[in-house]
């Protein structure tokens, strides 16, 4: 009929072959499955590989599991009779995988009924020690003051995608660099698909945080990288840089050519570079077990290379800006995007010092200015500009 739209709903049916239909309930006179069986289904979706799912699906899954694990710790004589066995020992793995993602406690899982062990408390050790004939030399802090990330390696995947690749290239960095003593967080297209981008990200871009009065420069952390883990890490001269500079890579293999398929860059960046501020542990945000800088950070960073690109006289670097502006259409697409509008952290000097609070300024005043074709996306958003 004219006026009147229809209004429908999916309805997913699943089949498990159970002899425990006694644990599902009535409330309201509708049939409830134990609250144990729904947080190992929805474990079973964030487990399930990025190559099948999205970083999205996979931390709205997490997100559920964390709030469901609230309600278990106040719950009182919990029936632990699994609903479907076989879910049960397939979530054993994949809870011990999430744990070392996600804090939490061994004993809230185990009133589900998974028997799991104390997870022992893991520590890094120093890098073996190096002769004085073996250039160059591991730099090598007290880490103690520094906050840990995960130390578990995953097992190695037969032919991992792109951005499986990409991933493994900053868990390994981000475990490397932790033990020279040094945080790190990450910023750039890694972030952007971290944050819920779809554009899969091409290399690794880390802001590396140094202790307190270190004087260690970038091209010596590189090197401590490739000491450290000569299979993974290499470098190779910079065509258009001083001569001292080298750029990191990290393979899959040990292969003398390598591809994009098997490579992809690691920049490693200082505080100070391109605005780049020295993060407080406090603002960094963990996602899938990895760091990263603020939303409201990595936006402006993004603003400022898109400005950069777009005004290079390098062919190859102006063409980065259509992949910026690509970056910067997705991340204001987020749900992220509208808490800007009331948190408003642009004067945060923490964050953006004077100068690069004053450059967003005429960034946007720009981009106000601009016609389709100098800016395609038109004015700089106004739910996320606000107080700027």
């Amino acid at each position: 009929m004219k006026g009147k739209s229809e209004k429908i709903c999916i309805i997913d049916l699943f089949f498990i072959d159970t002899g425990a239909v006694h644990l599902v309930q009535d409330v309201d006179d509708l049939p409830f499955v134990p609250i144990s069986y729904v947080i190992l289904q929805k474990l079973e979706e964030w487990a399930t590989p990025l190559a099948e799912t999205s970083t999205t699906a996979r931390r709205a899954a997490a997100d559920v599991i964390q709030a469901l694990l609230k309600v278990v710790s106040m719950l009182d004589d919990l029936d632990t009779e699994p609903l479907y066995p076989p879910l049960w020992d397939a979530s054993k793995e994949r809870v011990q995988r999430f744990l070392s993602e996600y804090s939490g406690s061994v004993a809230t899982w185990n009133k589900l009924g998974l028997d799991l062990e104390p997870l022992a408390a893991t520590t890094v050790s120093p890098p073996s020690s190096i002769e004085p004939s073996e250039p160059p030399q591991i730099i090598y802090f007290n880490e103690a003051s520094f906050l840990e990330p995960d130390g578990t390696q995953l097992p190695p995947i037969a032919h991992p995608t792109r951005t499986q690749m990409v991933m493994m290239a900053a868990k390994d960095s981000i475990r490397l660099l932790h033990k020279c003593g040094c945080r790190s967080a990450i910023f750039g297209g890694l972030a952007c698909f971290l944050y819920g981008n779809t554009r899969v990200p091409n290399d690794v871009d880390l802001l590396v945080l140094l202790p307190p009065g270190s004087t260690v420069t970038v091209e010596e952390l590189k090197l401590n990288l490739v000491v450290l883990n000569p299979n993974h890490f290499f470098t190779t001269p910079s065509k258009d840089s001083l001569p001292s500079y080298c750029i990191l890579w990290y393979r899959l293999n040990d292969d003398p050519v390598q591809t994009d398929k098997t490579s992809c860059k690691v920049d490693l960046l200082l505080p100070g570079t391109m605005n780049l501020p020295n993060l407080p542990s406090s603002l960094i945000h963990w996602d899938e077990g990895l760091p990263l800088v603020p939303f409201s950070l990595l936006l402006l960073q993004k603003l400022q290379a898109w400005d950069d690109h777009r005004k290079s006289k390098d062919p190859i670097k102006w063409q980065r800006q259509r992949t910026d502006m690509e970056d910067l259409d997705g991340l204001t697409s987020l749900s992220a995007i509208q808490l800007l509008r009331y948190s408003r952290p642009w004067s945060d000097t923490t964050l953006f010092n004077r100068e690069f609070q004053k450059l967003t300024k005429e960034r946007v005043r720009f981009t106000d200015a601009s016609t389709p074709r100098e800016y395609p996306a038109g004015p700089f958003y106004q739910s996320a500009r606000g107080g700027l």
